[in-house]
């Protein structure tokens, strides 16, 4: 349990950060010591469900963020590799703040993603979206 400990752990710090949460906000939006935070970002301390339902709440993101999906048969070790632009849009919206912004710019994703006339209508660049 000690490394799923850990995954979580970093998981938890990497989305704390991205908030520009301190340690000391993330424990009192939980209820718990900073130090706690300390510990369960370190891995020195189990988690409860319980707890892990109250930390995705105050970072306002899903528990299911915590528990990567493995395909059948794939290596466990294997992380997927994104692309510059890739990174720039997850990293984009994770500094958006609001739960409803953050809604409005996952909606807004899709819809772009399936309509290429929207696409190229609102698209800064000229000639690339044809």
């Amino acid at each position: 349990m000690g490394r799923e400990n850990n995954q979580i752990g970093q998981l938890i710090k990497e989305i704390r950060k991205s908030r520009h949460m301190s340690q000391m906000k993330l424990a009192d939006l939980v209820g718990v010591s900073y130090q706690q935070i300390q510990k369960y970002e370190k891995g020195a301390s189990s988690i409860s469900v319980d707890r892990l339902q109250q930390i995705s709440k105050a970072l306002e993101t899903s528990i299911f963020t915590f528990f990567p999906v493995e395909k059948k048969g794939a290596r466990k070790e294997t992380t997927l590799k994104m692309s510059k632009e890739e990174t720039v849009v997850l990293e984009n919206y994770r500094n958006i703040r609001g739960k409803n912004a953050r809604k409005a710019f996952f909606e807004f994703s899709k819809l772009i993603a399936k309509n290429k006339k929207l696409l190229r209508q609102i698209c800064p660049l000229k000639d690339c979206c044809k």
